[in-house]
């Protein structure tokens, strides 16, 4: 089974969108999908959480929060790797 990755953002959200941009400049190998919190998937696949401003999946395990960020910056790669893994040890909520 192919790993999936999913970053659900508030589109409404200009810091969101901007992150967004910044996720997909830095996503090399094409690896994560985007979805709007107000699109029918996200209301499909979040049936059970709350409609955070970031929310993250990794193969169907949900991070919200510094948690989210966390998890994606380390998928990113590099530098960002260990951006999301001192986000891990010192979670900013």
């Amino acid at each position: 089974m192919p790993k999936r990755f999913i970053l659900f953002y508030d589109d409404t959200c200009p810091m969101c969108s901007r992150w967004v941009r910044l996720v997909l400049k830095r996503d090399h190998l094409d690896q994560i999908y985007f979805s709007g919190l107000d699109s029918k998937f996200a209301e499909t696949f979040l049936l059970k959480h709350s409609k955070e401003s970031i929310i993250y999946s990794e193969n169907g395990k949900i991070f919200t929060h510094s948690s989210a960020v966390a998890r994606l910056a380390m998928r990113l790669g590099g530098l960002w790797n260990m951006i999301g893994r001192l986000i891990l040890l010192f979670p900013l909520d």
